[in-house]
């Protein structure tokens, strides 16, 4: 069954606007299907007479898409963005975007595509690497921050105004993770303005845990370095234990239980079945 041929021409073209390998490629010839674009031949036809006639102009938007794209997955790579150059950057970027060409769909949501974009980065690099540890950082929180936003339509949990009332929990979207190097230092030096190579030079192997966690209090992601005492207590704050039952239980957690629910790490939360008002 053939599709109404301006639907279809349009369609293509909303789809190679946002792959330049694929655009560029057809720009000079190539055949969309190669590119999962299949077309009939008079919509192709159709095609051909509108490249022709401006190709220059649908090139022009191709690369301002790109560009633009890039820009606001860099915005959201705050460590990544400023470890690299921008040549760099724009490598990565066209062997990313090359990678994916015959994908679809492919994240439209800067956030989710800046863990792709950063994960790519990664499986590019050796293993070793020093520079994988700090991209791991920003993908790691840019992945939970995206499974908060995520989770958010769906919360079954209303925050209580008092923290002696309702469950004591961390969101489900946070994330501890393993390091190798001193990553939570290594960021602050990067997003300092230190140096590519002073940052490099200041790496300190060694076994360090993150806790990558959405924040209650302020939104967005918090990381909090952890101690082995402290994360295993994390494993109590699962929405099992109201504050008053967990200290009457555990009253050696008063001070942690206070200190976290400050950083925004715990919040008092009740079911919204249970919810009133």
């Amino acid at each position: 069954m053939t599709m109404a041929t301006n639907t279809t021409v349009q369609a293509a073209l909303a789809r190679l606007v946002v792959n330049p390998p694929a655009a560029l490629q057809v720009l000079r010839g190539g055949c969309p299907a190669e590119f999962g674009v299949v077309l009939a031949p008079d919509t192709q036809a159709t095609l051909n007479v509108f490249l022709e006639s401006h190709g220059a102009a649908f090139r022009a938007s191709v690369l301002m898409l790109r560009k633009r794209r890039l820009d606001n997955i860099l915005d959201a790579l705050t460590v990544t963005s400023r470890l690299f150059s921008e040549y760099e950057l724009s490598c990565y970027w066209d062997d990313y975007l090359v990678s994916i060409a015959n994908q679809s769909p492919t994240p439209k949501n800067p956030l989710l595509e800046s863990v792709a974009f950063g994960r790519f980065v990664i499986e590019t690099l050796p293993t070793d690497d020093p520079h994988v540890a700090l991209i791991e950082y920003d993908v790691t929180r840019n992945g939970v921050a995206a499974a908060a936003a995520a989770a958010a339509a769906a919360s079954s949990y209303t925050l209580h105004e008092s923290s002696e009332r309702g469950l004591l929990l961390m969101h489900l979207a946070s994330q501890i993770v393993g390091f190798m190097v001193n990553v939570a230092c290594l960021v602050k030096a990067v997003t300092s303005g230190m140096t590519r190579n002073a940052v490099l030079d200041a790496i300190v192997k060694g076994p360090e845990r993150i806790l990558f966690f959405k924040n209650w209090k302020r939104g967005g992601v918090g990381t909090l370095k952890l101690g082995s005492a402290v994360e295993k207590s994390l494993e109590l704050f699962d929405g099992r234990y109201s504050h008053a039952e967990l200290l009457n239980r555990h009253p050696h957690l008063s001070t942690l239980v206070a200190s976290l629910l400050t950083a925004g790490v715990l919040a008092s939360r009740i079911p919204d079945a249970m919810h009133e008002g």
